[in-house]
């Protein structure tokens, strides 16, 4: 019980510690420069239009209220959020060190600081899911996931991790910009769409294994808006646009075919860990 109250103050202090610091990296700001200023400077062929960074106010409204929702006496030994709760912490921290090593212009370790968060994002979003893809032998097992549940943790970590995944890559590319890389004989459209190809198949893969569908369209939002800020650069609009609308269609064909296991749980069998059906 002590341990269960404990995670959910740490989870608490960690996501309210978040907010503080991404607050301070615009107001102080952090290396004496934003997020926003660094992207600027080192501008590549993926980057999207600023308008696109105004998801992280919806990111970070989610994880605040994710927050208040676990740290209620019904969910102290809810077993998703007992699974979860130090991989948040760790992603929590890491997004702090991201932000110093970001603003500073420390790109190599900006890239392997935001790998980490992908990795346990993927972890969260697994661990609110708990065996999804398993079917129970004993239908007497499946009980609903709460309303409540799905849109204040599966919905925030996956609209999140959509983000990170897309933020990854053009982290990447902004490293390999500051680093001068060649391109190995491509030029920068070309491997901007390269990119863009590659972390469409990325997402849909993981769209396959979480069946998220607000994970699936961040990729439709952040597509759309590369192709608005890359329209002057050749075809990387047009790939983009084709991402957005393979990323829309994708989520749209799934959610009208329906997926009975997608918004239910069971409590698994004797001897087995308690799986989960996701959102």
């Amino acid at each position: 019980m002590k341990n269960d109250r404990l995670r959910q103050f740490l989870v608490v202090f960690t996501i309210i510690s978040v907010l503080i610091m991404n607050y301070l990296s615009q107001t102080l700001p952090i290396g004496g420069q934003t997020n926003g200023q660094v992207s600027d400077r080192f501008h590549t062929d993926f980057t999207p239009a600023g308008y696109a960074f105004s998801i992280w106010s919806i990111i970070y409204l989610g994880l605040f209220c994710f927050a208040i929702y676990q740290l209620l006496p019904s969910q102290r030994t809810n077993p998703r959020f007992r699974a979860t709760g130090l991989l948040v912490i760790i992603n929590g921290i890491l997004n702090c060190l991201w932000l110093v090593a970001f603003q500073n212009e420390y790109f190599s370790t900006s890239v392997l600081i935001i790998f980490g968060m992908v990795l346990t994002a993927l972890g969260i979003n697994l661990g609110l899911r708990l065996g999804a893809r398993e079917t129970p032998q004993d239908e007497a097992l499946i009980k609903e996931v709460s309303t409540a549940e799905k849109w204040l943790a599966r919905v925030p970590f996956a609209i999140y991790f959509g983000w990170l995944t897309v933020a990854s890559i053009a982290n990447v590319s902004v490293w390999l910009l500051a680093n001068g890389w060649s391109g190995w004989g491509l030029d920068t459209q070309t491997w901007s769409e390269i990119m863009m190809v590659g972390g469409l198949m990325i997402g849909l893969f993981t769209f396959i294994r979480i069946r998220s569908y607000a994970y699936l369209l961040v990729f439709t939002w952040a597509y759309i808006a590369i192709a608005v800020e890359q329209q002057p650069n050749g075809s990387v609009p047009h790939v983009a646009i084709a991402g957005a609308a393979i990323a829309a269609v994708v989520a749209l064909i799934a959610f009208l075919r329906g997926n009975p296991r997608t918004d239910t749980t069971y409590t698994g069998l004797p001897g087995k860990l308690s799986p989960e059906k996701g959102h």
